[in-house]
């Protein structure tokens, strides 16, 4: 089942009166939080990710023109605003103190961790606004941390969860992820201001089976992270996490841990030892004339992008006697028309696919250069 809920805009006007806008949600997303707060009327908020504060800023007007008695905590790993280091985190919340109609109770954790905080906020949650990194592990660990402390029925919101789908942020799914595994009726709104005119903020309800499957979000920790923790913030999060969760679960954490470590590791080598052997192609190629990508699929034509991008003249593509000349606007030479003592042959395919070509390409040795998999995974993965 999902619910869906109305907008509510008021709340927003409290922006005109700051130093800036600073909320980094898009005005339909503020008005569901409004809405959200309007329809179920929480008692204990908790916010992750504070920023400049524009969003808290809403929630406090809110909370102060429906005359709740509810009490807000605001948790940022940075003690710093993020896009300027001179203000301090939550600092429109500061300022927007001033022209509420009523004071709400506003407590602001700033310079640590989640689980640095969590049991002094204590139990009842029943609001909770996920909003930090929105890579993996990120929001995940959070929620989990978080989850023992939530009432049933509580409200959760996770922001931006087609980030992913946004401009250059392909690897951006933490929010996403979650929403997708979490067992929870889920609640909806109408959004129209992103390119998708798709929802950009999820929302769920607690329940039983929201505990009860919370072993998905454990085993979703397996995915490749984006990003390693510090060693003593990874401590301070198992240590929480120990308190609430059977040990096989602590024992997925761990494996998590030990295999992302080893992956990003292995990811950071790979991308330095293709860095370093495509800058000795291009050093290759600096002083060749005439030169020639063999293949003209998606290797050959990332090859030939890269080589345009440093000022590398390429005459065109060579493709095999039996293959049939693709339309496309740059040159194509069959490998027979061309006069090979008198030019450079760079083969852009994979290893698999060098070793299928005739043993003539590879006689004319001084003007061929052959391209390893690691430039080529290179290309694919951070070129593409």
């Amino acid at each position: 089942m999902i619910e869906k809920i109305q907008l509510f805009y008021e709340p927003l006007e409290i922006l005109k009166k700051l130093s800036n806008s600073g909320a980094e949600m898009s005005i339909e997303q503020s008005a569901f939080v409004c809405g959200l707060i309007k329809n179920y009327k929480p008692l204990k908020v908790l916010e992750v990710g504070v920023a400049a504060g524009g969003t808290t800023a809403i929630m406090l007007n809110c909370i102060s023109m429906l005359e709740l008695n509810t009490e807000v905590y605001s948790v940022d790993i940075s003690e710093s605003y993020y896009r300027d280091k001179k203000k301090k985190t939550g600092y429109l919340a500061e300022e927007c103190e001033q022209f509420l109609h009523r004071k709400v109770k506003h407590n602001m954790y700033m310079g640590g961790v989640l689980p640095e905080y969590v049991e002094k906020i204590g139990n009842d949650i029943d609001f909770l606004i996920l909003d930090t990194v929105h890579f993996v592990p990120g929001e995940l660990l959070d929620f989990l941390v978080c989850l023992p402390h939530l009432k049933d029925g509580a409200i959760v919101l996770l922001h931006d969860i087609i980030m992913n789908h946004l401009g250059n942020f392909t690897e951006a799914f933490a929010t996403r992820l979650l929403y997708s595994l979490v067992a929870a009726q889920k609640i909806k709104y109408e959004e129209n201001s992103n390119l998708y005119r798709c929802q950009g903020m999820g929302a769920f309800i607690v329940d039983k089976d929201t505990r009860k499957y919370a072993d998905n979000i454990f085993h979703a920790l397996m995915v490749t992270w984006n990003y390693i923790p510090e060693n003593a913030q990874l401590l301070l999060y198992r240590e929480n996490l120990n308190r609430y969760y059977h040990r096989e679960l602590i024992e997925e954490f761990d494996r998590a841990i030990v295999m992302n470590k080893e992956t990003l590791l292995r990811k950071k080598s790979n991308f330095e030892r293709g860095l370093q052997e495509i800058f000795g192609l291009l050093c290759q190629l600096q002083q060749r004339k005439n030169i020639f990508i063999y293949g003209c699929g998606k290797y050959g034509l990332q090859l030939y992008n890269l080589f345009k991008r440093f000022g590398i003249e390429i005459e065109g593509f060579v493709i095999s006697d039996d293959q049939t000349k693709p339309f496309m606007q740059q040159r194509v030479e069959y490998f027979s028309c061309i006069d090979t003592k008198q030019c450079t042959l760079v083969l852009g395919m994979s290893a698999s696919n060098q070793k299928k070509l005739p043993n003539s390409v590879f006689e004319i040795e001084d003007n061929l250069i052959c391209v390893s998999d690691d430039v080529l995974h290179f290309l694919r993965v951070n070129l593409s």
